[in-house]
């Protein structure tokens, strides 16, 4: 089945991953062969069976292979970095400051690889562990399910997985469309939403390198990179970057990227953070006739602003679902106000709302192109934008 992820690369990392925790714990344990000869001795002295000492051996091999795990979870981190990226497949683990940090993670590093491996997501599709930086959730093919999207470092795609909806995700990066044009750039900042509102998530990408100076590497790359837009269109992405204005072609070093209406005129705008240089607020003027709707929910028995909501929209036969959350892409916050394009439909014919308490709301029959207060257990309140010239 194209585009899901192999077994057999997967299982091969994890397995060569353990392998080598065995192999260099071995070395750390060789520090106490002298201790075991000696107690050996001792053992035989005193007429205890060979077995007896064999079974003090492999004590010792144990211990020696625990020191080794705790030498790279507590000191050097590495064990909690390795096996974080692959327990939480989409970002590298970077706690705060230091060996605390990586313990944590380093304790819990069973349960996360084997969550990992299992869902799908730990790895791309040839079963290679990816340098993983902005990551956001949408529902790309409108089968009512989120999907994740990752950002990743040079020469490896940025890689879209496929909620199959039975806990697992399967790798379509390249069947999708976005795996060649994402392969030069080092993305970071990025988000799903629907610049041209016709009720499909696009994609933006903000690129940079993390390196001052990568041309003295390799000719083919930069510091300063463009900035991306991916079109869906019918499940598949078209990079049409080149054709949404000069600014995605100007060349920075893009960090952080935030969405929302900051013009209120119904379509989702951007902010992108860049490395020692000036933000850009990038208006969106797309102008097609297409419909949309703002919605600002509001919490009672929830939290105030809503966090954890979960919202679908249905309009003319299309479906959408979208979560609100408080941190997005990367280092980044969205505008609270969820943002759904409706395309060419004239009414909403079905809102829901399942809100973190529990409570279950569904509406019928509202009107487009407004922002809606939706208060927790209230009725849904319109309001009609007065837009910005």
């Amino acid at each position: 089945m194209p585009g899901v992820l192999r077994p057999a690369g997967f299982w091969i990392r994890a397995v060569a991953f353990l392998l080598d925790e065995i192999l260099l714990g071995v070395t750390v344990g060789a520090l106490a062969v002298l201790t075991v000869l000696a107690l050996w001795i001792q053992f035989i002295q005193r007429g205890l069976t060979v077995v007896s000492a064999l079974v003090v051996g492999l004590l010792f091999a144990v211990v020696g292979i625990g020191l080794h795990a705790f030498y790279h979870t507590y000191l050097t981190g590495r064990l909690g970095q390795t096996v974080g990226k692959m327990a939480f497949g989409l970002q590298v683990v970077r706690v705060g400051g230091g060996p605390v940090g990586y313990g944590r993670a380093g304790l819990r590093w069973i349960g996360h690889l084997l969550t990992s491996l299992t869902l799908g997501v730990g790895f791309d599709e040839e079963g290679r562990a990816e340098g993983s930086m902005g990551v956001d959730a949408g529902d790309y093919d409108g089968d009512g399910k989120l999907d994740l999207f990752v950002t990743n470092f040079e020469s490896e795609s940025n890689t879209l997985y496929r909620n199959l909806g039975d806990g697992t995700y399967a790798d379509t990066t390249y069947a999708s469309g976005l795996a060649l044009p994402s392969l030069p750039w080092v993305g970071f900042g990025t988000g799903f939403f629907d610049f041209d509102n016709d009720s499909d998530p696009d994609l933006f990408v903000a690129n940079g390198h993390i390196m001052d100076h990568p041309s003295l590497l390799s000719d083919a790359t930069s510091y300063a990179q463009p900035k991306q837009i991916y079109e869906n269109v019918g499940g598949r992405y078209a990079d049409v970057s080149r054709f949404v204005g000069e600014p995605f072609g100007r060349e920075q070093v893009g960090r952080g990227a935030a969405f929302g209406d900051w013009d209120d005129d119904g379509d989702p705008d951007l902010l992108v953070m860049n490395n020692n240089d000036v933000p850009n607020l990038l208006r969106n003027e797309t102008e097609n006739g297409n419909h949309w709707t703002l919605l600002q929910l509001v919490g009672r028995a929830s939290n105030r602003d809503g966090i954890g909501a979960v919202v679908r929209v249905e309009a003319s036969g299309r479906k959408q679902l979208d979560e609100l959350r408080c941190g997005y892409s990367y280092l980044s916050m969205n505008d609270l106000r969820l943002h759904f394009g409706l395309g060419d439909a004239g009414r909403i014919d079905r809102l829901e709302i399942r809100w973190p308490s529990g409570l279950n709301q569904v509406f019928s029959n509202l009107p487009v192109d407004r922002l809606m207060h939706l208060r927790e257990g209230g009725e849904p309140e319109p309001f009609e934008f007065y837009r910005l010239p």
